[in-house]
C-alpha cells in the first residue's frame, strides 16, 4: 500500500527497517495516480500537493498510520525547515518546491521483535 504523510518521523509501534530516498514531484504524481491513502495532517499541504500534481487534494487526516507490512511505501511531503512560530502551524507557507522535502520511504519489515526494543 502507498501512504501520503507529512512527517518522516515514524509513530510509536512502527518499528523496523526502512529505506529512504529523495523523490521528485513526478514520483509523487505517479503515487497519487495509483491506489493510496492520505495521512496528510494539514490542509495547506494537501492543497499544495493538489496544485503541484494538478489533481484533487489528498484527504486530510489526523489518524495514525495503520500497521505497516513489508513493501509498504510512504511518500513524505514536508517543509525543509521548522516554522519559527509554532502557533502559526497550519497557515499557508512557501509554495516553492525547493522549500519542501519529497521522499519515498519503503518499509522493509521488522528487524527486531518487539521484546528486543
Amino acid at each position: 500500500m502507498t501512504y501520503l504523510v507529512n512527517s518522516a518521523v515514524m509513530p510509536q509501534g512502527r518499528y523496523g527497517l526502512y529505506s529512504y530516498r529523495p523523490a521528485t514531484i513526478y514520483d509523487l504524481v505517479a503515487a497519487i495516480a495509483g491506489k493510496h491513502e492520505s495521512f496528510i495532517g494539514y490542509q495547506q499541504t494537501a492543497d499544495m500537493i493538489a496544485r503541484w500534481c494538478k489533481c484533487p487534494a489528498p484527504r486530510v487526516s489526523r489518524e495514525l498510520l495503520p500497521s505497516l507490512i513489508g513493501g509498504d511505501i510512504l511518500f513524505v511531503v514536508r517543509l525543509n525547515y521548522r516554522i519559527a512560530d509554532p502557533t502559526t502551524k497550519g497557515v499557508p507557507v512557501s509554495e516553492s518546491i525547493s522549500d519542501w522535502e519529497i521522499a519515498k520511504i519503503t518499509y522493509i519489515g521488522e528487524r527486531f521483535s518487539r521484546e528486543e526494543i
